[in-house]
């Protein structure tokens, strides 16, 4: 969790959205050709988790959607590149939560496919071999 004693003096979705990054990255490396490679029970708890973060993708998405539309309720917005031009950044604000919207409705599959595959390995399981004796 984010708390107050963090140093970094980002506003705190912004360092929550780079500690969820930081945390797949994480996660790529935890799971890059592991060596003996991850078990089932594993990689099914892995997905259990992995699975927490993508069903809460769709709020977090759409709550930034809400943001985008009370900011401009609030604030007299402008695009900082059209060189003193205000620009249209109301159609600026209706393309973001268009295109967040579809992450949205993306973010929803992805939870769904993987509890899917969180399902799919709940019961599998690793044989040991049987010990070979030697006489």
């Amino acid at each position: 969790m984010i708390d107050d004693f963090d140093t970094d003096d980002r506003p705190a979705a912004v360092r929550a959205a780079d500690h969820a990054a930081e945390g797949v990255r994480w996660l790529n490396h935890a799971t890059i050709r592991t060596n003996p490679p991850l078990m089932p029970p594993t990689v099914h708890s892995v997905l259990g988790e992995f699975g927490r973060l993508a069903h809460a993708l769709p709020q977090a998405l759409d709550q930034l959607q809400n943001e985008l539309a009370r900011a401009a309720d609030r604030y007299e917005l402008y695009e900082g590149y059209s060189g003193g031009d205000p620009g249209n950044p109301a159609a600026r604000i209706t393309e973001a939560r268009q295109c967040l919207a579809a992450g949205v409705h993306a973010a929803q599959e992805l939870a769904t496919a993987i509890s899917a595959a969180s399902t799919a390995t709940a019961w599998l399981g690793v044989r040991e071999p049987e010990p070979t004796v030697t006489p």
